[in-house]
């Protein structure tokens, strides 16, 4: 039986990016993947209907502490390489207008600030959580993933030695997409400029791509294995 609440079309990876969303997309029986910057989440839902979205997004929120999700990945990354697993803020930081008030709303539920780079990507975790509130219907077509954790697993489960900015990063990360993708990933990359799209974001996202084809064939790793919801009933759950 089919996991999701309708058998989609379009496999489709969502990263965030300066110029809004890089999204690469593929159908689900094989052929020509492509890629395009969508200017806001909303853009991206219309324009890919019937599709299964894996997204680098915190999706379920909690209303205070750390995810059990984000803990699992950071272990998964291996030493040196949990930082990249940004925090996912209280549910209530949802509702800050300001970097000074999301800090002290914060402060009142943690005792701490939120950090900048969590700061940063609130208003795209904002996108995603609205739509998700305002259309149940998509749960079943939303998952949260996570890129780097793709690449590990890309790489036979070994972390990455370079970091994704890096030169040796980058070609690493074109190799390992390579067997899955053929040449599309460079061929992409070489159609970025003035996209808003940055090499290391389209990266992700096929990376996250990948992701959502070993999910809709029941292949994906999922941490935690269990089913963990939020205030809303969302899963605080990331699936490679």
């Amino acid at each position: 039986m089919n996991r999701f609440a309708a058998s989609p079309s379009l496999l489709v990876g969502l990263d965030g990016c300066r110029g809004g969303w890089a999204a690469v997309w593929q159908p689900v029986e094989g052929g020509a993947v492509t890629w395009d910057v969508f200017a806001s989440f909303a853009a991206a839902l219309e324009a890919l209907p019937n599709a299964l979205f894996a997204v680098d997004i915190p999706i379920g929120l909690p209303e205070s502490g750390a995810r059990e999700c984000d803990r699992l990945a950071r272990r998964a990354l291996g030493r040196g390489k949990g930082g990249s697993v940004f925090p996912a803020p209280p549910r209530a930081l949802l509702a800050a207008r300001t970097y000074a008030e999301a800090c002290g709303m914060r402060q009142t539920l943690e005792g701490k600030k939120i950090s900048l780079q969590t700061w940063n990507i609130l208003p795209k975790i904002r996108e995603v959580d609205a739509a998700l509130q305002a259309q149940p219907g998509l749960r079943g077509r939303i998952f949260e993933s996570f890129p780097e954790l793709s690449f590990v697993y890309l790489n036979a489960g070994l972390p990455l030695p370079y970091r994704k900015r890096s030169r040796e990063g980058r070609q690493l990360r074109l190799s390992l997409l390579g067997t899955a993708f053929g040449e599309a990933p460079l061929a992409a990359l070489n159609e970025i400029r003035g996209s808003g799209c940055a090499p290391e974001d389209l990266l992700d996202a096929f990376a996250l791509l990948w992701s959502a084809g070993r999910n809709l064939r029941g292949q994906a790793n999922r941490l935690p294995s269990q089913s963990v919801f939020d205030e809303t009933g969302l899963q605080m759950k990331i699936t490679v």
